[in-house]
């Protein structure tokens, strides 16, 4: 059985054998970079190599700490630039939250591209990190060199969460349903699921589970 921390160690280790690019390696540095609507973008860039990769975190409304521990080894042989999304860490929460859109998301991931001069990148991507990614790759395939895409949402045009409930339920044992039931608060949630302990419902919900309505709904714009 492979763990979480075997497939992060696997699909991390991959990226060893992409062909450097064109990028310059970015001393350890933090700042800010500002969008096209004046948004201004926190990011950190870490480590030393030949390639650049941008880590993309998950959310929205999450920030670049939820990845930097997981992500930080790619640093021992690549440059990294992390960053937090608009209206999430310590880049800008507009007043106007009409603002915070998957097209202004996809735009902020390329001003952090042009900042640092990058050609093509490598995106590392988590959670609805991957959604962010493969958009950013369809609106701009010529600057992406590669992808790497961990825990991506699910589809949400069915009903992939009323399955995936359903057929977790028959699966758990009386231990993890104690937990899945335990499990009421968002991060208690989080955890559960991170440790494959509960993927269904949580304190007698619908059969979509607490972490659907916590974490799918705000994916979704």
């Amino acid at each position: 059985m492979i763990t979480r921390q075997g497939f992060f160690a696997t699909a991390l280790a991959a990226l060893s054998v992409i062909p450097a690019s064109r990028a310059d390696a970015q001393k350890p540095n933090e700042g800010y970079v500002a969008s096209s609507d004046s948004i201004r973008l926190f990011y950190r860039v870490v480590g030393r190599g030949r390639d650049t990769i941008i880590a993309v975190h998950g959310g929205p409304g999450v920030d670049l700490e939820s990845i930097y521990g997981d992500f930080t080894p790619l640093a021992e042989k690549h440059v990294v630039i992390f960053y937090d999304q608009r209206g999430a860490g310590r880049s800008t929460l507009p007043r106007d939250t009409t603002v915070l859109t998957a097209a202004a998301q996809v735009e902020d991931l390329d001003a952090i591209r042009r900042h640092f001069k990058l050609d093509r990148v490598i995106l590392v991507a988590h959670s609805y990190g991957p959604l962010l990614a493969a958009s950013y790759a369809i609106a701009h395939p010529e600057h992406v060199r590669a992808m790497v895409l961990f825990g991506p949402v699910p589809p949400h045009r069915g009903d992939f969460w009323q399955r995936f409930g359903k057929t977790m339920r028959t699966r758990m044992d009386s231990a993890w349903s104690a937990k899945a039931a335990n499990a009421r608060s968002g991060a208690s949630m989080r955890r559960c699921c991170r440790d494959a302990t509960c993927y269904s419902e949580a304190g007698g919900s619908s059969s979509t589970g607490s972490y659907a309505a916590s974490w799918q709904a705000p994916m979704l714009f």
